[in-house]
């Protein structure tokens, strides 16, 4: 029996508690392994990982690696590490490894349109944008574009940067431009942490949230701790996308195949309204319950109405409110996972077509092949001429 492939999923969090982000990170890798029979092993991050790094692909042999750059230490991890080995960077700055480096990236630009949009909604006096003052590659640039979206709308728009460890004199000069703002100011915090920061002082500083600042974070930190008291609302990013692409990408490259022809950029999905914002007042049925009841069972013939029956609601209710948090219907969503899972199958397997309808949950190959033809404008057929895998 030929042995599975292993992948080195590499500098996985060392924590007890890994945060939400990289559990979906995980979970959209082992989405895409299972059907390639790939056996993942995660090693976690420490100190000395980037000097035992050559050794431990020598000793494993993998196929190929996944190599985490969420944090600081994702630069500290080179491709030149792993020469010879088959390797995509996942969560890394746009263009951190030059020209020829398999990367999945955030686009940071969605994410950032996506909570400009949901701050606008509540028409505020005014805007503003928090960033670290210490150097991370995404802060600078999601501030820098939250401003860009207010100069064009000819909003006013204030900045701030705070501290990653505050001392007592920072958090007070925090308190101190709160207390400055217009009331009803819409915060951009360019992320949760943040967020959860602001809001402390902003309460410290007697102002009321949402009343008088209205505050917005992303990556949605508290939606692991649903009854977190600060209540952050807050842009969740399809980290769980991320992971399959990576995957997805790593498996191109194992193969010597071009790059990823569906791009290797990853966005939002949804924001997820809680108290910061006025949540309360706009509850949404569980919209991430619902995702994840889509990317899990969307192959198995599920349906629109079984996923609304199953978070409760009202059809057109739900789709609204799911339409509003994602930008697409319920049914979009569950036709884009079984196209994905279409794709991988006519890439990496020898599935025949009718097969592969019959897999990603469609009645029957006629009803695959009109939406496979709508989505990518050719056959089955010819995208798998196209996109094979070598050796497959």
């Amino acid at each position: 029996m030929q042995e599975s492939p292993k992948v080195l999923y590499i500098g996985t969090p060392s924590g007890t508690k890994p945060e939400a982000g990289h559990l979906a990170k995980s979970a959209g890798i082992a989405r895409y392994a299972e059907a390639r029979g790939w056996n993942v092993v995660p090693v976690a991050w420490s100190r000395g990982l980037r000097r035992r790094a050559p050794a431990l692909v020598r000793e494993q042999r993998p196929a190929g690696c996944i190599v985490e750059c969420s944090a600081a230490f994702g630069a500290w991890l080179p491709p030149a590490l792993f020469a010879g080995t088959p390797a995509v960077w996942l969560d890394c700055r746009e263009g951190a490894f030059g020209p020829g480096v398999p990367t999945v990236v955030c686009d940071q630009g969605a994410v950032v349109r996506q909570a400009f949009r949901e701050l606008q909604s509540l028409r505020p006096a005014a805007f503003g944008a928090v960033s670290y003052r210490e150097a991370r590659f995404w802060s600078k640039p999601r501030a820098d574009a939250f401003r860009a979206l207010a100069a064009a709308e000819r909003q006013r728009c204030l900045s701030f940067a705070h501290c990653i460890h505050p001392k007592p004199r920072d958090d007070a000069r925090l308190r101190g431009w709160l207390a400055s703002l217009p009331r009803r100011t819409a915060l951009f915090c360019v992320n949760d942490n943040l967020a959860a920061a602001v809001v402390a002082a902003a309460e410290e500083a007697g102002l009321a949230v949402p009343r008088d600042v209205m505050v917005l974070g992303v990556d949605d930190r508290d939606a692991s701790v649903p009854d977190a008291p600060l209540g952050i609302s807050s842009v969740h990013v399809d980290f769980e996308r991320a992971g399959y692409l990576a995957a997805r990408t790593l498996d191109a490259a194992m193969h010597g195949a071009p790059a990823d022809p569906l791009g290797a950029t990853f966005g939002p999905y949804m924001t997820v309204r809680r108290r910061s914002t006025g949540g309360a007042r706009r509850a949404e049925p569980n919209i991430l319950e619902a995702m994840r009841i889509i990317r899990a069972e969307a192959c198995q013939g599920l349906r629109a109405d079984d996923v609304v029956r199953r978070i409760s609601g009202s059809r057109s209710l739900v789709d609204l409110r799911f339409r509003e948090a994602t930008g697409h219907s319920i049914l979009d969503e569950i036709l884009h996972v079984r196209l994905e899972k279409a794709c991988l199958l006519l890439a990496g397997t020898r599935t025949s077509v009718d097969a592969v309808a019959t897999f990603c949950g469609f009645a029957s190959e006629n009803s695959l092949l009109k939406v496979f033809r709508a989505r990518f404008g050719v056959s089955m057929r010819q995208w798998r001429k196209l996109h094979a895998r070598p050796g497959r």
